[in-house]
């Protein structure tokens, strides 16, 4: 028997039994047989397990939705996870140094190296790509390029909601439909030469966008040297072979990220040794399914197929999507060529841990027969989506009729129907029901694994029902939209593919053992998952909502005009509002505020601060970290820049008095008051921005430091002009430089109290004494 020794522990390669030897207590005692119950250096596995969370399940697929969305966003976002990644290695590697080997050759470190280069490369190749495309040397001074960069494209067509390329024939409510059956030509309508030539014109429009957006992007020294440099490889032939392969890793890292995770967790907790590695990949691999199922599904939900008419909308045209979308199958299709492929091949794997000379047992034709119901049934969902066999059908009533049978009938009546524009195939949901109701009844021999078995089950069977709802919802009203028609019963499915593929995979006999041994019921894993459901729901909306901005950006990022210097916008877009009740909201947000300012620093030192530094540090702050870091060119306009300049500054007065104000037993300093200002106006008002109000806080609050007062101009000029002009005399409520004398109406009515406007024989209008309490 060979021994090694590793950190006290002698550990035995025949028998994978591990012995401590501790000479004060007992001579052999039972060691951790995974990383889940071996205690020293558990700091070094959590910060490696966390930090792997946040990279492959929070920034990774962030990358991924900007990469997809062509962002100049992605390669910053995908080096951020390589670093937090490589910093996750490096805890992994010092673990593995200072531990013994519980799990050996175990899939997980080579799974994750793998993934960790596959990342690095398409990282890289992203970077590079950027500016492989040269761009001529004369382009910079060309006037008909600068003159199209003038060219303010029409936004307003933007909220007809509807796709670039859609000249809009046949999406309005009340278009006529001119699509006829197939196997009547001589009815067909006339093609719309006019609405097709306004669809190529529209699409050459934005043709040349994009290259004018590409232009603006590498106009820059290093960009057009970078362009120079890396213009070679536009020779090289597998050019295009690199790019089909970074945007097909785009869809399959995601994936590779899944299995990293699922093998990290089956590696640190010891499971699938032995003949339990076949109960955990059929359990793994079927619930993995299911569980993209349901994200694939949440995402048709929300818009992300519908360029293939996946989302519950009519499939555009090729005029509209390309050619290659146009002829994609449709949803049900797809689903029903994944049954059937998983059925015939799953209808061989089902006896892969037994030896051949076991007896078929009743569970063995248990799982055959499901193999077999999931071949029958995708072949026969594979047909009935058939468009060639549904026309092949339909011939039969042509043979039926003759030439003389055309003159009672009109053009509509052989008008296709409605519900030929959609997908309304049973057979997946068929399926899926089938495959709950015999789940939730399949008996196993531990209590927490019926149970599991019975909840997953159920929850595959309301996702079959709630997707029968979507077709009746279809059938009643078929869709007459391109846009997603986004059915609610839709979610509900999603939810419980999602939580049925996940309990699907924590149900395999390795794992329900060790729930069993430690005394876990069913339910504990059926609560946890729920949550763990809905979380990742909610993110994935969130992932998919920032693609969608980042290719509204991307769309916009052009916009720039540059024939004019435009430099008093710097000074002057806190005048300019949306409209009427964008300006009147403003007003009492600002005057208060104001109105303070106004009687600590006098009139004309007010008037001078915001046209002047108040409002040009804002919008070149603005613009720095818009236009130099974040590369984007979204416009902002409106006083509320000053009003959050205000707030920046009266927050600081009230932390030189009070720097915390208390909220139970926390306290809170009270700078930040204007900061949940700023999050609750963001959330509550739409088309605000962010950042300008950031911005503008940030220029508050170093202004109420007093580091920006050396901008303010000279009090003795101020005096000069003051008298020059008489504007205590001439203007209404002046307050003068002295802040001690006021013009002829006085100030306006204030809170605070101030001795300056009080005489003799004038009735103060605040309480007058001391403010010590009465009592002890």
């Amino acid at each position: 028997m060979e021994l090694r020794h590793m950190s006290g522990l002698l550990q035995s390669n025949t028998t994978n039994a591990t012995i401590l030897i501790n000479s004060t207590t007992t001579p052999f005692v039972q060691a951790p047989t995974s990383y889940s119950t071996f205690r020293p250096h558990s700091g070094l596995m959590v910060a490696h397990i966390v930090l792997m969370i946040i990279a492959w399940v929070f920034i990774l697929p962030v990358g991924v939705m900007l990469s997809i969305a062509r962002s100049r966003l992605a390669s910053p976002t995908q080096l951020v996870f390589l670093l937090f990644n490589a910093f996750g290695l490096l805890f992994g590697i010092v673990y593995n140094g200072k531990t013994p080997d519980l799990y050996e050759n175990n899939a997980h470190h080579k799974i994750g190296w793998v993934a960790t280069w596959v990342v690095l490369i398409q990282a890289m190749w992203g970077i590079v790509r950027r500016y492989r495309h040269p761009m001529p040397a004369n382009e910079k001074h060309d006037g008909n390029a600068i003159a199209q960069h003038q060219r303010v494209p029409d936004l307003s067509s933007a909220t007809q909601y509807r796709y670039s390329r859609d000249s809009g024939q046949g999406t309005e409510p009340n278009s006529p439909r001119t699509s006829l059956p197939s196997f009547l030509p001589s009815l067909q309508a006339s093609d719309d030469s006019e609405a097709s030539s306004h669809a190529h014109g529209q699409s050459d429009r934005l043709e040349e966008e994009a290259l004018e957006k590409e232009t603006l992007l590498k106009e820059n020294v290093y960009g057009r040297s970078m362009s120079t440099k890396l213009s070679w490889l536009n020779e090289i032939r597998g050019a295009k072979c690199l790019h089909l392969l970074y945007e097909t890793t785009d869809r399959i890292v995601l994936f590779l990220g899944f299995v990293v995770l699922l093998t990290g967790g089956v590696t640190y907790g010891g499971f699938f040794k032995g003949w339990y590695v076949f109960s955990g990949l059929a359990h793994f691999v079927k619930g993995g399914i299911f569980f993209w199922y349901g994200l694939l599904t949440l995402a048709r939900v929300l818009g992300s197929f519908a360029d293939l008419g996946w989302s519950w909308n009519i499939k555009p045209p090729a005029s509209v999507v390309g050619s290659r979308k146009a002829v994609m199958p449709t949803a049900e299709f797809v689903e029903s060529f994944l049954i059937f492929f998983y059925g015939i091949t799953n209808v061989f794997l089902e006896r892969l841990g037994s030896s051949s000379d076991d007896a078929w047992s009743a569970g063995d034709l248990e799982h055959a027969s499901i193999s077999v119901m999931f071949f029958g049934g995708g072949l026969c969902g594979m047909l009935v989506e058939s468009g060639r066999i549904r026309d092949l059908l339909n011939s039969t009533l042509m043979l039926s009729i003759n030439s003389r049978s055309f003159g009672g009938t009109s053009i509509d009546q052989w008008q296709a129907p409605k519900t030929y524009g959609f997908s309304m195939n049973p057979l997946p949901a068929i399926i899926i029901l089938l495959l709950g109701m015999l789940m939730s009844g399949h008996h196993q021999s531990l209590m927490v694994s019926t149970m599991l078995h019975k909840m997953w089950g159920n929850l595959f069977l309301a996702a079959a029902l709630a997707r029968g709802v979507t077709y009746v919802l279809m059938y009643l009203s078929p869709p007459t939209s391109l846009l997603p028609s986004r059915p609610p019963s839709e979610i509900v499915v999603a939810f419980c593919l999602i939580s049925g593929g996940m309990l699907f995979m924590s149900s395999n006999q390795d794992m329900v053992e060790s729930l069993d041994a430690r005394q876990l019921n069913a339910m504990f894993v059926f609560t946890v998952m729920m949550g763990v459901t809905a979380t990742l729901m909610a993110w994935e909306i969130i992932v998919l909502a920032i693609k969608a901005w980042a290719s509204l950006r991307g769309l916009k990022i052009f916009v720039l005009q540059r024939r004019y210097p435009f430099m008093y916008r710097l000074n002057t877009y806190p005048l300019i509002h949306v409209n009427f009740l964008h300006a009147l909201l403003n007003v009492f947000a600002l005057t208060p505020l104001m109105e303070r300012f106004e009687a600590d620093n006098g009139t004309l030192l007010t008037a001078a601060m915001f046209v002047g530094p108040l409002s040009t540090l804002p919008a070149g702050l603005y613009l720095l970290v818009e236009r130099g870091v974040l590369r984007g060119n979204t416009a902002v306009q409106g006083a509320s820049v000053w009003v959050f300049v205000l707030l920046g500054i009266e927050a600081m007065k009230a932390y030189r008095s009070n720097p915390y104000f208390s909220i139970s037993t926390f306290q809170i300093p009270t700078w930040t008051t204007p900061l949940f200002v700023l999050v609750c106006v963001t959330a509550l008002v739409s088309n605000t921005s962010f950042l300008g109000h950031l911005c503008s806080l940030g220029v508050g609050y170093i202004y109420g430091l007093g580091y920006l007062k050396i901008l303010a101009p000279p009090e003795k000029i101020l005096r000069w002009i003051e008298g020059k002009l008489n504007l205590l005399g001439r203007v209404p409520h002046y307050v003068s430089v002295d802040q001690k004398t006021f013009g002829r109406y006085g100030v306006l009515p204030s809170s605070a109290p101030s001795s300056a406007g009080i005489g003799e024989g004038s009735v103060p209008m605040t309480f007058i004494g001391s403010t010590q309490r009465l009592g002890p």
